[in-house]
This record gives structure tokens, C-alpha cells and sequence, in this order.
């Protein structure tokens, strides 16, 4: 992975931490970044310089985009509050089919297990936002 490439994930992934209803996990996931990052975190002595110099712009995108987007969502909260909480409903509703199909790769029935709480939870926002 190139240093632009794991700038831009870190800086959504940056971004996804302080948005509400966006995980940075979930991101981690549909990037592909998870099972690495939690190995690397895991097994800090094996493989440390290459594991550094890995997650390294990952890291600095990150930071970067908890002080960039941290700035821009308080505004956009401040001027456009209905329209923002629509889209991070939006946005938590878009990261499940990635998530769905990642734990369906390593064969997790996540449908049965996580789905009807997602929905459950999702139908309390949107009901809340409504009124």
C-alpha cells in the first residue's frame, strides 16, 4: 500500500471515529485493514518496523481527519442539522452489506446474530429523528 492510499484510509477511517453512527472499526473492515491492524496490535515485536511503516500514513490520515472533520461536522451540525443526521443514518445503514459480506466470508451468520439489533436500533434513530 502506497502512502496516499493509507493516508486516504486513515483519514476516513479518521473521520468515521468522530462521526456519529460511523464506526473507524467498520471502516477498518471494508478497507481491509482490521485483521492486519488487530494482528500488528497483538504481536507488537514481530514484524514491528514493517508493521510501523505500514500503518504509519494510516495513522497520520487518521489524526488528520479527527482535526479536519471534527471542525466540519461541528459546522455542518450548526447550519444543516436535520440533513446531517439523515446522512449519518444513511452512512450507518451503507457500512452493513461490507460488514455483511466480510463476516460471510469467514463464515459468521452475522445476519442472525447482529441484524435484528442493527434494525431495531436503526428504526429508534430514524423514529427519534422524526420527531
Amino acid at each position: 500500500m502506497n502512502f496516499i492510499i493509507g493516508f486516504l484510509k486513515g483519514l476516513a477511517m479518521g473521520a468515521g471515529a468522530i462521526a456519529p453512527g460511523v464506526s473507524g472499526g467498520a471502516l477498518a473492515v471494508i478497507f481491509g485493514l482490521y485483521d492486519k491492524l488487530a494482528n500488528f496490535i497483538a504481536h507488537l515485536s514481530k514484524n514491528f518496523k514493517e508493521n510501523l511503516l505500514y500503518f504509519l500514513p494510516v495513522g497520520l490520515g487518521g489524526v488528520a481527519g479527527i482535526l479536519v472533520f471534527s471542525r466540519l461536522i461541528e459546522y455542518l451540525f450548526n447550519f444543516y442539522e436535520i440533513e446531517v443526521r439523515y446522512a449519518f443514518v444513511g452512512l450507518m445503514l451503507g457500512t452493513l452489506p461490507s460488514v455483511v459480506k466480510q463476516a460471510n466470508a469467514l463464515k459468521i451468520n452475522i445476519l442472525f446474530y447482529s441484524l435484528y439489533p442493527c434494525s431495531l436500533q436503526s428504526y429508534l434513530l430514524i423514529w427519534k429523528i422524526m420527531l
